[in-house]
């Protein structure tokens, strides 16, 4: 049978998905998160341990609290100002990047490797 290409809205949903799988390989289930489709059809579900909802909530705070300043700082400025000023120090960022980024190390490989991996099994993959 042949598999259907995946819509840029299902692509966000499983980077979304696979961000929770990868919160760690915990047993126990301490919460259960359906991820449904716009129209309302299943998309996915995945389990949560304790330590994975107190991961997930702390980020999200985090989250918020970050957006809620960008946003007080947007409503402050204007957002042609805020827009221009972010545009000019990314600019920047990215300019000064090659001098910044350090080599990778043998760790930061077998780290990607390894999330790459769990990617793969939570697909049904399989790894050498």
């Amino acid at each position: 049978m042949e598999q259907r290409k995946l819509t840029a809205e299902e692509l966000k949903l499983m980077a979304f998905y696979h961000q929770f799988i990868a919160l760690g390989r915990d047993t126990e289930v301490a919460a259960r998160l359906i991820i449904l489709r716009p129209d309302g059809t299943r998309f996915a579900g995945v389990s949560l341990s304790d330590r994975d909802l107190d991961a997930v909530t702390d980020r999200l705070a985090s989250l918020n609290e970050t957006k809620k300043a960008l946003d007080a700082e947007e409503a402050a400025l204007g957002v042609e100002d805020s827009f221009d000023r972010h545009s000019a120090e990314a600019l920047a960022i990215v300019r000064d990047v090659p001098e910044k980024l350090a080599e990778p190390t043998q760790s930061d490989v077998d780290e990607v490797m390894a999330g790459f991996e769990s990617l793969l099994r939570g697909e049904g993959g399989q790894t050498a």
